[in-house]
């Protein structure tokens, strides 16, 4: 999805929580977890990257597949899956410069 003007902190987290779901829901316990993704987040100019929820457990078997993504949606709706470096301030902001010269580069929306 990809809409024409930009999405509110609301509508990004529901569609990383949907992907998210789409991902790693298999994973999520019947109870005690109230959200698939942390409260915490991260933002600039151009998107979000969510984290998943610490206190879901990712099997060994399936860790390097999923356990390791965060979901980053862009200013307008783009959803990228990218590598989870929850708590490195340092890499996160590389990230973040990186998503931005990709959402640019691809003339989003």
């Amino acid at each position: 999805m990809t809409a024409q003007k930009p999405i509110t902190l609301q509508e990004a987290r529901g569609i990383a929580a949907d992907e998210a779901r789409r991902i790693i829901g298999e994973f999520l316990p019947k109870s005690g977890i109230s959200s698939i993704l942390e409260d915490e987040y991260v933002e600039n100019d151009d998107c979000w990257i969510f984290f998943r929820n610490r206190q879901i457990n990712v099997p060994v078997p399936n860790r390097t597949i999923v356990a390791h993504w965060s979901f980053a949606v862009s200013r307008f709706g783009e959803y990228l899956t990218v590598p989870d470096n929850y708590g490195d301030a340092a890499a996160i902001s590389a990230q973040l410069e990186k998503l931005s010269a990709y959402y640019k580069s691809h003339d989003f929306p």
